[in-house]
């Protein structure tokens, strides 16, 4: 085998230490936790973690892990975008909000309402969605690039006018609450031919979870989102510019390549992904749009991200790593009585410990591949 493949194999190991050292450390934190709650009792301890094992082995819960990484997942990917680049957009919370109303009220005013034109309202949805979310981050991204304000705070500050404005459109314009119906602050529901439907139905039942596990067509879009992001970070000449700019922001200067624009575009498309992370709450389980839907599916992605070194696949691992963390923990506190707070604390140290394992891994892979530079060049 080729020198060079050897060490490109031995630099992919290494890599993965990170995450393994995280995740360990963390189940032994787990166990003095648990421990200490359960006062004590080794026994109650070991039903714990096989309680947490038999998570990955039950079908219900393992579609469980399936619906609660899909937004992540969608989260990450917008995340991983712009982090690339470069850029920390922190905004895909509010991001999400206002993608989530633009599509909202493409559904109430002009959708198709013949059944057979579902799939073209799905389209829409998903346009329009992304349109949305891209406009909430035009004014952050015009900000960074004309004037240098720095995105972090830009896109935090439009977080919360995301949500006063979700809230208004929610009690005013498209309020459809009516006199003993719900106390739920809610738009007007949509038409059935928007509503995406169960992957359970659209299967005719052959479908290994359950009816109520909530999988819907927004599935498939999570999964085509994936697929693309994967081809365009590494396989097309603008992945390579958001990558080297990110990276070596001075190499991009002089290659020609203007940081702007990538900035610009990194920015932009980042908002327009972030602006379909809860569709799967608003057109499958829903049917409705609410300012109080899932909050805290922004952050959760950029955390997805940072363990997922910005990887659609990596992505895709971490967030259903959150996915069963938390499937885990709702089965722990139904089981046993443990509090569900105490998986958001072993996710929490999982970030910790992987971001700082990961900093001092690549800090030792990058000493070790300018050995391999200088030793290539002394043997010329």
């Amino acid at each position: 085998m080729p020198k060079k493949k050897t060490n490109n194999i031995k630099y992919f190991l290494l890599s993965l230490v990170a995450p393994v050292v995280g995740i360990l450390i963390s189940a032994i934190l787990l166990f003095f936790l648990i421990l200490l709650i359960r006062k004590g009792s080794i026994s109650d301890t070991i039903h714990a973690f096989y309680i947490m094992g038999q998570t990955l082995t039950s079908t219900q819960d393992l579609g469980y892990i399936i619906a609660r990484a899909e937004p992540l997942v969608i989260s990450g990917i917008a995340a991983a975008i712009a982090f690339r680049a470069g850029v920390f957009n922190i905004g895909t919370e509010g991001q999400y909000y206002i993608g989530g109303l633009v599509a909202s009220i493409y559904a109430i005013y002009f959708s198709f309402k013949s059944p057979s034109l579902h799939w073209l309202n799905v389209i829409f949805v998903v346009i329009f969605a992304m349109l949305g979310g891209a406009l909430w981050a035009l004014i952050p991204a015009i900000l960074k690039v004309k004037k240098g304000v720095h995105e972090v705070i830009t896109t935090i500050m439009m977080n919360q006018i995301a949500y006063t404005t979700a809230k208004y459109f929610v009690n005013g314009p498209l309020s459809g609450v009516k006199g003993g119906e719900s106390l739920e602050p809610k738009t007007m529901n949509f038409p059935a031919a928007v509503d995406f439907h169960r992957l359970y139905d659209i299967f005719h039942g052959h479908f290994p979870f359950p009816k109520y596990i909530p999988l819907y067509e927004s599935l498939f879009i999570a999964a085509i989102i994936v697929f693309v992001a994967y081809i365009i970070i590494f396989y097309t000449n603008w992945g390579f510019e958001i990558e080297m700019l990110g990276t070596n922001p001075n190499a991009t200067k002089y290659s020609g390549v203007p940081p702007k624009v990538v900035v610009f575009n990194a920015m932009l498309w980042s908002g327009a992904i972030a602006g379909l992370i809860n569709i799967q709450e608003i057109f499958g389980i829903k049917g409705y749009y609410t300012h109080h839907m899932t909050s805290g599916l922004g952050f959760d992605g950029i955390a997805v991200a940072l363990i997922g070194y910005n990887n659609p696949i990596g992505v895709v691992l971490a967030a259903f790593l959150f996915g069963f963390l938390r499937t885990a923990g709702y089965n722990l506190q139904f089981e046993l009585g443990i509090p569900n707070s105490t998986m958001d604390l072993i996710t929490g140290f999982i970030i910790i410990v992987m971001v700082i394992a990961s900093v001092a891994m690549n800090r030792y892979i990058s000493k070790l591949r300018r050995k391999e530079v200088l030793s290539e060049a002394g043997d010329r």
